[in-house]
């Protein structure tokens, strides 16, 4: 449905034209383009600015999204560069090593230390695989550590 364009004022109108019944005449209106399409053009600067913000809300998240992705990466490649550091310095040690960290009671006082990681020397030195000490008490695994002081100086 397209407009005419008045030859009486060069406005853009919607015409019709209807016969009246029982009268020799034709009504004829004639209706504004704009008055017709105002209402659809409010609503569709309306969506269509609601449309753009939603956009850019999209490409602001993607975009924020992205950067802590590339984040992420670059904290992985960190933390698996550390650990083959870390793997590398504990077995290439010479010497035996453990690290534990501290057991606690109900109190809060540490009472005694659990494996959380040893060497192969340290596996060696106790005549297991360093796998089967972890997890483990270091009471446990060397009980003479309460007879002879070596605990209560760790545990001060």
């Amino acid at each position: 449905l397209q407009p005419f364009y008045s030859q009486v004022d060069g406005t853009a109108r919607f015409f019709t034209a209807l016969p009246i019944d029982r009268y020799p005449m034709v009504a004829v209106v004639a209706v504004s383009a704009d008055a017709v399409t105002a209402g659809y053009q409010q609503t569709r600067l309306r969506l269509l600015g609601w449309s753009a913000a939603v956009a850019l809300l999209i490409v602001f998240g993607t975009l924020v999204l992205w950067r802590q992705a590339r984040g992420l990466d670059s904290s992985r490649r960190e933390a698996r560069r550390a650990k083959a550091l870390y793997v590398a310095t504990l077995d290439g040690s010479l010497d035996a090593l453990w690290l534990m960290r501290a057991e606690r009671d109900a109190s809060g006082q540490t009472h005694d230390f659990v494996i959380t990681d040893a060497n192969r020397r340290a596996g060696a030195m106790l005549g297991l695989d360093p796998a089967a000490m972890i997890g483990r008490r270091a009471t446990e695994l060397v009980p003479s550590i309460r007879e002879d002081g070596l605990l209560n100086l760790l545990l001060t």
